[in-house]
């Protein structure tokens, strides 16, 4: 099921997943989304992540409204070798 968030046209936020970039997994984002946001991985320094020993770490992305509309973005973690995802994340943002 997807989750439903709402910004505004040049609105930021960030989504953060779990990383597990060591074990060989990335993120994949594809769905219906040009011209209504942006979608930018960020660096490691600029992302807010707690630095903790022995936890899981997280990737974060930011996403910027464009335009109106709605928009559909969806993540899937997989190994570049592997055919299914280990994990899927969906979003339905709209744009006001």
């Amino acid at each position: 099921m997807a989750q439903k968030l709402n910004i505004a046209i040049e609105e930021k936020i960030v989504i953060q997943l779990p990383d597990l970039s060591t074990a060989g997994y990335s993120w994949d984002i594809s769905g219906n989304f040009e011209d209504i946001i942006s979608v930018e991985k960020m660096a490691k320094e600029k992302s807010t992540q707690k630095k903790t020993v022995g936890g899981q770490k997280e990737i974060s992305f930011e996403i910027t409204g464009m335009k109106k509309g709605k928009a559909t973005l969806l993540f899937q973690q997989k190994r570049s070798w592997e055919d299914k995802a280990k994990a899927d994340k969906e979003f339905e943002i709209t744009v006001s």
